[in-house]
């Protein structure tokens, strides 16, 4: 996720901490037991690291076909000891598979949301591994989002992105591995510089509509620049027409543990924003995604998504 010098000094005691007990910060965690890297992406850096990490297969529906579900590498996050780093490219936290991201790509793959995105501009915020976007891509039914923009900003992190979109490729029953690709775009992006977010052209709708994220905020320093960013990738391009369905701001989190993030749920609903969804994830949301089933494996790799309790919100530009 992307922050600024100030939010990486603000955040050192309780997120790094956090990070050193989640389960990605150990090369250990990712040695076996799921699908093994491999050497089949294009990017000769991206697939040397392959052999680093692990590939899960996940179900993210029940009734998805073995083409159908999302194959998802995940890395070792570097310097666990300060995965911010210096400055805000050195930020390695999107290499690994956060369980709040899992609650997310189940809601993104449901087919009540996939009706929704079909034909429409998406965005993933600090998407790391991407897995919701990529779940929005997949499982969108019939006619498949217009542009899904994957968005991070660490090298490493848009490497193994953008190795994720590419092994994904063929797995897409509403298109082919071309429209795809064409679709859905890995995009570095540094929510300090504008320059960076993603445009789109007025041939492809004009704007964003749906801006996705999960458990993007550690500390109450980075508000109001997600808030920012939020506002200004909703605001950009053209106006919805009268068919179109409101802009929205898709949000997963954990209910506790998050510095900022009841500042920030308070100000998304008393400035250009209302709240129309904010619940309980369902349990199905937090079962095992693994395609195998296996319950060991699904401890050893995710094993605060059966113990944590997950907010779902959808905010809804006014």
């Amino acid at each position: 996720n992307n922050k600024s010098d100030d939010d990486i000094d603000t955040a050192k005691t309780n997120t790094v901490g956090a990070l050193l007990e989640h389960d990605t910060a150990t090369e250990d965690r990712l040695i076996g037991g799921a699908v093994k890297g491999n050497d089949d992406g294009k990017d000769g850096d991206t697939a040397a690291a392959c052999n680093d990490g692990i590939t899960h297969e996940l179900q993210l529906r029940p009734e998805c076909s073995d083409k159908n579900t999302l194959l998802i590498r995940e890395l070792p996050i570097a310097h666990a000891d300060n995965p911010f780093g210096a400055n805000p490219h050195e930020d390695t936290t999107g290499l690994g598979i956060w369980c709040a991201s899992l609650v997310m790509a189940r809601w993104m793959a449901s087919p009540e949301m996939g009706s929704r995105f079909q034909g429409k501009n998406l965005c993933e915020l600090g998407a790391g591994c991407a897995i919701p976007g990529l779940a929005a891509a997949l499982h969108c039914p019939g006619n498949m989002p217009n542009r899904v923009y994957l968005t991070d900003l660490n090298e490493a992190t848009m490497k193994n992105m953008k190795y994720n979109v590419e092994i994904n490729c063929n797995r897409c029953q509403a298109c082919d591995a071309e429209e795809w690709r064409s679709r859905v775009q890995a995009l570095t992006m540094d929510w300090g510089d504008k320059s960076t977010w993603p445009v789109v052209c007025k041939d492809d709708a004009g704007s964003i509509d749906f801006v996705i994220g999960s458990d993007l905020i550690y500390q109450a320093s980075i508000v109001p620049l997600l808030k920012q960013v939020v506002v200004g990738l909703l605001t950009s391009g053209n106006s919805n027409d009268e068919n179109s369905n409101p802009k929205s701001f898709l949000y997963v989190a954990p209910d506790t543990g998050r510095d900022g993030l009841p500042e920030f749920i308070e100000s998304m609903k008393n400035d250009g924003f209302e709240c129309v969804t904010e619940k309980v994830a369902p349990d199905e949301y937090r079962a095992n995604p693994l395609k195998s089933g296996d319950a060991d494996e699904c401890f050893l790799h995710f094993n605060e998504l059966s113990t944590s309790t997950y907010i779902l919100y959808e905010f809804r530009k006014k």
